[in-house]
C-alpha cells in the first residue's frame, strides 16, 4: 500500500514473447491546510484542500476546494475528497480563543482595590493603564473603564470592564 502516488510496471515473458504493462496508483491527499488553527472570535480563517480533478464536500455543506469560516466557538471541520470513485476524508479543529476580563469585584468603595485578569493564558497583554502582565490590581478613585489588548498566535483581541467606585460619603 503506497503512501504516495506510485507507478507499478510488470513484465511478463512466455514462450519468448514479452509484454510490459504499467499502472499508476494515485494516493489521495485530503489533508486540510488552514490560514490559522487558533483565532479570536470574529476572525476569518480559510480552509483548503487541493486534489486536482476531485470533488469536495465540507461539513458545512460547501462543495468548493476552499472555504472561509468565521467560527464563534471551537469547531472541527471535515472534508470529503472524491476522485475516480474513491472518497477520503480529513478533519481539522479551529480553536476560538476567548479573551475576557475576570474581576474580584466590579463595584468597590473608594480606597478599595479590585484584581483584574485577562482570561487567555500564554499571551502578551497591554492594559489601558500601561501594565503588561496578565493581571493587574487597580484602585480607582472614580468609576473607571479598564481595557486589555491580548495578543496570541499573531491574533489580537480587546476586552473592557468598568469598575464602579461608590462614594463613601
Amino acid at each position: 500500500s503506497p503512501t504516495a502516488t506510485t507507478s507499478y510496471t510488470v513484465r511478463v515473458t512466455k514462450n519468448g514473447i514479452s509484454s510490459t504493462s504499467s499502472i499508476v496508483i494515485e494516493v489521495l491527499d485530503s489533508e486540510i491546510t488552514a490560514t490559522a488553527t487558533s483565532v479570536f472570535e470574529n476572525a476569518t480563517v480559510t480552509l483548503s484542500s487541493s486534489v486536482t480533478g476531485a470533488t469536495y464536500l465540507w461539513s458545512t455543506g460547501a462543495t468548493s476546494s476552499s472555504i472561509s469560516i468565521t467560527p464563534t466557538e471551537t469547531t472541527s471541520y471535515t472534508i470529503q475528497v472524491t476522485k475516480n470513485g474513491v472518497t477520503c476524508s480529513s478533519s481539522i479543529e479551529v480553536v476560538v480563543l476567548t479573551s475576557t476580563i475576570s474581576a474580584t469585584a466590579t463595584t468597590i468603595c473608594e480606597g478599595d482595590t479590585a484584581s483584574l485578569s485577562a482570561t487567555e493564558d500564554d499571551a502578551t497583554y497591554l492594559w489601558s493603564n500601561g501594565a503588561t502582565t496578565q493581571g493587574v490590581v487597580v484602585s480607582p478613585t472614580t468609576t473607571t473603564s479598564y481595557t486589555v489588548r491580548v495578543t496570541k498566535n499573531g491574533m489580537r483581541s480587546t476586552s473592557s470592564i468598568v469598575i464602579e467606585v461608590l462614594d463613601s460619603e
